[in-house]
């Protein structure tokens, strides 16, 4: 004769085998999420690199624009020189997964600021994104002297 139901076996090996495939999930899951927040943010900082430049090429109000790197944001600005306080100042955050570890810019500084007229900058150089959870997971953006972003 047929039992009808289940062991307690198959139970546990139905509960074993379902955490498993939870585990695996779960894990390719926050691996993909890091890996986007990483290319996003890329994205992101190239964006406002670009923009500054294109900023300052189209000459808007008379003026260069440049943007001040920070651990966990980029600021666009206008102007020669970074000013903390300066309202027209457009921050852009970086995800908290990510931050900005290190940048080596010709002249040294956190600013890069680019050229009226022909978009060069005097502060080429690179900037390197990093996952704050897998440290070996970085991104880097290359400035050349023409003001081209890479």
């Amino acid at each position: 004769m047929f039992r009808k139901g289940f062991s307690l076996t198959e139970v546990i090996v139905t509960i074993a085998i379902t955490m498993l495939l939870v585990a695996v999930i779960s894990s390719v899951f926050l691996s993909f999420d890091r890996y986007q927040a990483l290319e996003g943010d890329t994205a992101k900082v190239t964006s406002v690199l670009e923009r500054a430049r294109q900023l300052t090429l189209f000459s808007k109000e008379a003026s260069q624009y440049g943007v001040h790197l920070e651990a966990s944001q980029v600021i666009l600005f206008k102007g020669g020189t970074y000013s903390v306080g300066d309202q027209e100042n457009v921050s852009t955050s970086l995800h908290s997964k990510v931050l900005i570890s290190s940048y080596t810019l010709t002249g040294g500084g956190d600013d890069v600021v680019f050229d009226r007229l022909t978009g060069e900058t005097s502060q080429d150089g690179s900037i390197t994104l990093q996952s704050r959870i897998d440290t070996s997971k970085t991104k880097i953006i290359n400035i050349e002297e023409t003001g081209l972003i890479k």
